[in-house]
């Protein structure tokens, strides 16, 4: 039995109980059961879909090694990268994929990438603190995004420092893989990863796609992340409903 396979039946079992029913006997559990509680029942419906998430990590990882001989894939760090409750800098989190990606094939990622991702998309600027000093700052969007500036004290004296939460961070995971693949930011033609181009879409695949919409994720990066075409994203958003037409999805 496979890992993904293994995963499968985990996943159903947990959605029986998130049911209200026994996953051994089969049988309604009775109505004063810990999992009929609504606190539980939620719970288990979310643990499910997180193993569905994995599920189609560990299907795509599995067609990955049939169809390249060796390797690991960069694509697959951002599931693997911690996210700290406390707000951290740019430098901490490009410490934690460095770390994580040693000696994978790719390249190291710089806070200049990250800052630069997110300022092409609008989430920091830069702006002029005190006479002849600049600084990237959040926009207005940056701060709903969860980008804010704290006030620190070091060995010279106090400074202002940009911080990422919780949110925001996990944002920047969800746009590491099309950085750590294409070495680009920006607009411009960008090596092509699509490596399950016509491949069946899975449940976890699907929810993946839901969840980097709901956070406003790039088509570029989707596809990246997914390891699909823009195109094949276009077209799977529209068939999900997440967008009414594919020139819909920016």
């Amino acid at each position: 039995m496979t890992d993904a396979e293994s995963l499968r039946h985990v996943k159903s079992m947990l959605e029986q109980l998130a049911n209200g029913i026994d996953p051994v006997s089969g049988q309604p559990a009775k109505e004063d059961d810990c999992i009929n509680q609504v606190q539980v029942v939620r719970c288990l419906f979310q643990a499910a879909g997180v193993l569905g998430r994995v599920i189609g990590d560990c299907e795509a990882g599995e067609r990955q090694q049939e169809t390249k001989p060796s390797g690991t894939y960069p694509w697959l760090v951002h599931r693997r990268i911690p996210v700290s409750d406390t707000p951290v800098t740019v430098s901490e989190i490009t410490g934690r994929i460095n770390e994580l990606t040693e000696g994978e094939e790719g390249r190291k990622i710089k806070a200049a990438d990250i800052t630069s991702f997110l300022m092409e998309r609008g989430f920091l600027e830069v702006v002029q603190e005190g006479e002849g000093s600049c600084a990237k700052r959040p926009t207005e969007k940056g701060r709903e995004l969860g980008i804010s500036v704290q006030e620190r004290t070091g060995r010279i004296g106090p400074y202002r420092v940009t911080v990422y939460d919780a949110d925001a961070q996990r944002y920047i995971m969800d746009g590491i893989d099309a950085l750590l693949f294409t070495g680009q930011t920006g607009p411009g033609p960008k090596k092509a990863y699509a490596f399950l181009q016509g491949e069946k879409w899975t449940e976890g695949q699907d929810e993946a796609l839901r969840e980097m919409a709901r956070r406003q994720v790039p088509v570029s990066v989707m596809a990246s992340v997914l390891k699909r075409t823009e195109r094949g994203i276009r077209a799977r958003l529209v068939r999900l409903e997440i967008v009414e037409r594919r020139s819909d999805a920016k």
